[in-house]
C-alpha cells in the first residue's frame, strides 16, 4: 500500500498526526508501530518526539514551509511589471495581426 505524502495535506492534519505519534508514544507504542499507523517514516517520529521532549507543545507547531515570496528574485518588482507590460502589448500586436491576417509579419 503506498503511503500519502505528508507534505501536501493541510497544516491542521500534519499538527493531528504529530499529536497522535506523542499521545501513543506517551501510552509506550513503539515508534516502529507508530510510523506504520500514521503512514510516516520511523525517523519523523523520533524527530517529533525529540523535540516534544525538548521545547514541549511548541516543538509541534507546523512551521510554514518553503522559500519566502521574492526569495531569489533577480529583477526587482518595477522591472518584472514592466515585463509583464510588455509582454501584453506584444501578445495584442500578434492578435490584432492574426485577425488581420498578417501574422507573417510578426513570426518569430
Amino acid at each position: 500500500m503506498e503511503r500519502p505524502d505528508a507534505r501536501h495535506v493541510t497544516i491542521e492534519t500534519q499538527s493531528y498526526l504529530r499529536q497522535q505519534a506523542i499521545r501513543l508514544r506517551q501510552q509506550g507504542k513503539g515508534v516502529k508501530d507508530i510510523s506504520e499507523y500514521l503512514g510516516v517514516h520511523r525517523s519523523t517520529v523520533w524527530e517529533w518526539w525529540w523535540e516534544y521532549e525538548h521545547c514541549g507543545e511548541a516543538g509541534l507547531y507546523q512551521l510554514k514551509r518553503g522559500r519566502a515570496v521574492g526569495h531569489g528574485r533577480i529583477l526587482e518588482v518595477e522591472e518584472e511589471e514592466e515585463i509583464r507590460r510588455c509582454r501584453i502589448i506584444i501578445l495584442r500586436i500578434m492578435r490584432s495581426a492574426v485577425l488581420c491576417g498578417q501574422e507573417e509579419q510578426y513570426k518569430v
